[in-house]
């Protein structure tokens, strides 16, 4: 079953369309079908990273930098993605640090890290991996659109950004490498690692991994198949019948940023922009 993902939006809607959309989609005339897209670019001619860094030395030596030889092991780093990936989703914003074997590690370094070890893992390399100072980058942004990444893009691109960061101390920017969107940016590039390596969510690198625009995640609301946004605009439908005017809210189900199930009311701005996602979902099957 296809799944929408909902954010917050200022009040904006028009009562026609939202009671026309809501009749369409309660009255049966359309089915819910999967929407399990995958994205996979394999013929990509645009620069991986920012700044036009292209990847002609796979071999250049790790500089120290100001961490020293620090190496922290598989698993401290594994605890740590868990927590940053929790931070997020409970904050809606990047941390500071993440603290480490007792080392607190800013962000931009804990990048290095996630991708190098996304890459170990891949190849059976149970190493640990030197902890790396790296700065920020200059100019971060994304404008990515909601997809999924197979396991074979996700680990090309951790390959570039690592060896990006060897080379030059900081992070870059974004990538331009997933084909859903312009840029993939710096901060969900560390959310998306850190959900790839979350031992809570799986031992394995994932086959595939799901992505959102980074400027979701702080009005994020909850993820909602098309049968559950059916089964709200019923509910929507026959309040207005009944009533003669719009609820307030409606409660529909659906699951949170962790994957856990979630029942909540959304107001009827949001409801819409549901709606017409639903709509145009629809209509690509």
């Amino acid at each position: 079953m296809g799944s929408v993902n909902i954010v917050k939006y200022a009040n904006r809607f028009c009562l026609l369309l939202l009671f026309s959309l809501i009749i369409v989609l309660s009255s049966g005339a359309v089915s819910a079908t999967t929407d399990n897209e995958t994205v996979n670019p394999t013929n990509s001619t645009e620069p991986i990273i920012n700044e036009q860094i292209t990847d002609q030395n796979k071999n250049t030596p790790i500089p120290h930098a100001a961490a020293g030889s620090v190496t922290f092991t598989q698993d401290e780093i594994k605890q740590a993605s868990h927590e940053v990936k929790t931070h997020i989703e409970n904050n809606k914003n990047l941390p500071d640090k993440v603290t480490i074997n007792g080392i607190d590690v800013d962000m931009p370094s804990f990048l290095r890290l996630i991708t190098s070890l996304t890459q170990k893992i891949n190849n059976n390399d149970k190493t640990g991996i030197t902890y790396v100072k790296c700065d920020k980058p200059t100019a971060p942004q994304d404008t990515i659109t909601t997809g999924q990444l197979t396991k074979a893009t996700y680990i090309e691109i951790a390959g570039i950004i690592q060896r990006y960061m060897d080379r030059n101390l900081k992070a870059p920017n974004y990538s331009t490498k997933t084909g859903l969107g312009a840029y993939w940016g710096y901060e969900n590039m560390i959310y998306t690692y850190s959900k790839i390596l979350d031992p809570t969510a799986q031992t394995t690198l994932p086959a595939k991994i799901s992505i959102l625009p980074w400027k979701y995640l702080s009005n994020y609301l909850g993820t909602f198949t098309i049968q559950q946004t059916k089964d709200a605009a019923t509910r929507v439908k026959n309040y207005v019948e009944t009533e003669k005017k719009l609820p307030g809210k409606v409660e529909i189900s659906g699951i949170d940023l962790q994957g856990k199930p979630l029942t909540i009311e959304i107001e009827m701005p949001e409801f819409l922009q549901l709606l017409t996602t639903v709509i145009q979902k629809i209509n690509k099957n």
